[in-house]
């Protein structure tokens, strides 16, 4: 059961019920890949899963999948419903309120980022040098330089950046 709680409410072992948290939304789930994942859980597993997306969310676009940065290489996810007729894609921004698995509740997305400038953002955080030796440097890589917003934003994740799960005041 620890593995439905994290299935479903992403951020439980990190963040409270009802908090909200900034997320890139890394994918939006079909009926061919939820009945996918769903084959491979347990009938217990499988009941709670079903029961955090209403019948016809999966089919209309409304269960998502997404991640955040805690800080640098470290990241979380999970899944959630988004409210009837906000269309999301791959790569949009969203506010989450994180739901309560012990309960029932699964995460919630409340809004798409109004900020065009989060949305779809995908910044290698890292270059690679290939003359690094003639060069004389000690390694093969560099950080990508970027804009002041986007270091206060976002966090290096393995390579890239990926917007921060508690954004700057």
């Amino acid at each position: 059961m620890a593995t439905i709680g994290l299935a479903l409410s992403g951020c439980a072992s990190v963040y409270s019920a009802g908090e909200t948290v900034t997320a890139e939304v890394t994918g939006v789930w079909t009926e061919a890949a939820l009945r996918t994942e769903l084959s491979r859980r347990s009938p217990a597993e499988r009941a709670a899963i079903e029961a955090a997306f209403p019948a016809g969310a999966v089919r209309a676009g409304r269960a998502i999948q997404y991640a955040c940065a805690e800080g640098t290489d470290n990241s979380t996810g999970g899944n959630a419903l988004a409210p009837e007729g906000l269309a999301l894609a791959r790569g949009d921004t969203v506010t989450i309120a994180v739901g309560d698995a012990a309960r029932g509740l699964p995460n919630r997305v409340l809004a798409r980022d109004a900020d065009p400038r989060r949305q779809r953002m995908k910044v290698r955080a890292y270059r690679f040098i290939p003359d690094w030796r003639e060069r004389g440097l000690w390694n093969n890589f560099e950080r990508e330089p970027v804009e002041p917003w986007v270091e206060r934003n976002y966090a290096i994740s393995y390579g890239a950046f990926l917007i921060r799960c508690r954004q700057p005041g």
